[in-house]
């Protein structure tokens, strides 16, 4: 998956920061992905410059999904 300058494209981007989450979080893919793609999307938005909003979608997820420092994680099923 990559694009013709042989880097990784955008979908496999997203799947490379989507999955560890997920086990992070202990979430499932989905909702995982749809946390995701809604906090990219809003940092796209208003971003001039695009090379990290990757990582600072991720943060913003990943804060969403455990809370602001908490650590608190839900049970695994």
């Amino acid at each position: 998956m990559t694009d013709p300058d042989g880097q990784p494209n955008d979908a496999h981007r997203e799947q490379h920061a989507i999955t560890p989450l997920a086990d992070e979080s202990g979430h499932p893919i989905d909702v995982v992905a749809e946390v995701y793609r809604a906090e990219l999307a809003r940092l796209k938005e208003g971003a001039s410059v695009h090379d990290f909003l990757i990582v600072l979608a991720a943060r913003r997820t990943r804060e969403a999904l455990l809370g602001a420092g908490d650590g608190a994680r839900p049970a695994r099923a």
